[in-house]
């Protein structure tokens, strides 16, 4: 069961972190498994985290099945987080298919619930959530102060992600009720959060909001490029904006629809399609005043410029900044140095713990390949272990794993091959190669090793573990 109960946890934080088809197929494993073995709680976690995810895919009748399922099985007070995340998700699928009013109940239930739990992060989701909604429905009074709640429970958390997420729905009443600037500042805030933690659809959500503002200011070219960057950017990613982000993707699209001719905006969302995502971020930061038309844009574009040059045409806009990546990629390396430590510790300290007498000792010591595999072992196990635990799934933590493995086995093989009878070599040659191993992979998948799991991730992982 263990397995399957990372399998749970693995989902729960791809959702978060928008890897939607890898955590659809972790949660499948989970939930088959809960099924096997009759587990009804970690079933009951998994269809929770498999509905969020369905939603996240577009796939609402599944979730709404998913949802019910869990429900049923989330009677005991302690499963009240999980109802907490199900009641807010059924809301946002009933919102989809029957329209706010029907929704309205499913998202209230879940913020009470939230309410009388007393969790932060909960609580500030399923207030962000609530608090859209009254937007939507024109109560900005009452909305105000739940969003302001909401960004206060996040920053005190430390939740970039989350902060980013709320600050983006705050955006969307404050420029409802016309105050153009502080939207802007809270776009402005979003956006750099939501680019430090390397979160495409956060992103994605904020360039929606610049559109919103664009059209807002009376520039709807401007805001039809953004909406297709904002689109090109969530279908990269195979996702769809929230229920709630899409309402008002659709309502600030057709306020610019209706400000343009349908040539005029196909020309312009088309642009915006091709634009790369630093592109797409310094466009939507650019002062009003100072962006390019149409006919200047597509002259830039074929010139085939750098994306300094390009980024220093639109006024010297400075782009998201490279240097908190680069230093989250070294923390990275860093980091699984200690548990690749501790696991070499631990084979040098069982190697002097067995008598030399022993039957043991003959055929495990230094110099011979059980020895080395176990060294190998010893290294990439905990290792693996701590990637999982962080958040980065099954996969990719195998993948690192064989690719720490590689170059020891190939250098077996090339010892076998000259007829070297011992290995004691590999005693100093085996860390430094599977450094080298590890370095190799990390810059392979150098987005995936930059993203931050933060709170945000862990808030889904901490409460399993709770429930």
């Amino acid at each position: 069961m263990p397995r399957s109960k990372v399998f749970a946890w693995a989902g729960g934080l791809g959702f978060t972190i928008g890897r939607y088809i890898q955590a659809r197929a972790d949660l499948a494993q989970s939930i088959a498994i809960a099924r096997k073995f009759g587990d009804q709680q970690l079933l009951g976690m998994s269809l929770t985290y498999n509905a969020l995810v369905l939603t996240g895919l577009g796939e609402y009748s599944t979730s709404v099945a998913a949802c019910s399922e869990s429900l049923n099985l989330a009677k005991e007070p302690k499963f009240d987080w999980m109802k907490v995340l199900t009641l807010r998700d059924m809301g946002d699928n009933y919102l989809v298919q029957s329209g706010i009013e029907a929704a309205r109940p499913w998202y209230e239930d879940s913020f009470q619930l939230a309410q009388n739990l007393g969790d932060p992060w909960l609580l500030s989701l399923s207030g962000r959530t609530i608090a859209l909604v009254r937007a939507l429905q024109g109560d900005y009074v009452a909305a105000r102060p739940l969003f302001e709640e909401s960004i206060a429970l996040m920053r005190s958390a430390g939740d970039r992600w989350g902060l980013a997420y709320v600050l983006a729905g705050y955006a969307y009443l404050v420029l409802r009720q016309g105050q153009l600037d502080e939207a802007r500042r809270m776009l402005d805030e979003s956006l750099a959060l939501a680019g430090e933690a390397a979160s495409a659809t956060d992103i994605s959500i904020v360039l929606i909001g610049y559109a919103g503002l664009a059209t807002t200011q009376g520039d709807p070219r401007r805001a039809a490029r953004l909406f297709g960057a904002a689109d090109a950017l969530l279908e990269e990613l195979n996702v769809h904006c929230g229920p709630t982000e899409h309402v008002i993707h659709n309502e600030y699209m057709a306020l610019t629809h209706a400000r343009l001719d349908e040539a005029a905006y196909a020309t312009s969302y088309a642009e915006g399609r091709a634009m790369q995502l630093d592109e797409a971020i310094a466009f939507a930061q650019l002062d009003p005043a100072a962006v390019v038309h149409s006919s200047q844009w597509n002259e830039i574009r074929s010139q085939a410029m750098s994306e300094k040059d390009l980024i220093e045409t639109l006024h010297q806009h400075p782009t998201r900044n490279l240097g908190p990546q680069v230093r989250r990629f070294i923390f990275r390396f860093l980091e699984l140095q200690i548990p690749m430590g501790l696991g070499a510790l631990v084979c040098y300290l069982v190697s002097h713990l067995i008598p030399a007498s022993s039957s043991i000792a003959k055929v495990y010591h230094p110099g011979t390949y059980l020895y080395t595999m176990g060294d190998v072992i010893f290294l990439t196990a905990p290792v693996v272990a701590w990637m999982i635990f962080r958040g980065h799934g099954w996969r990719h933590s195998l993948d690192m794993a064989v690719a720490m493995i590689t170059p020891v086995a190939a250098i077996i093989m090339l010892g076998q091959t000259a007829g070297y009878a011992l290995l004691l070599w590999l005693l100093t040659a085996a860390y430094p190669v599977m450094c080298l191993g590890m370095l190799v992979y990390m810059l392979y998948h150098r987005d995936h090793v930059t993203e931050r799991t933060g709170h945000h991730a862990h808030s889904i992982h901490e409460h399993g573990q709770k429930g």
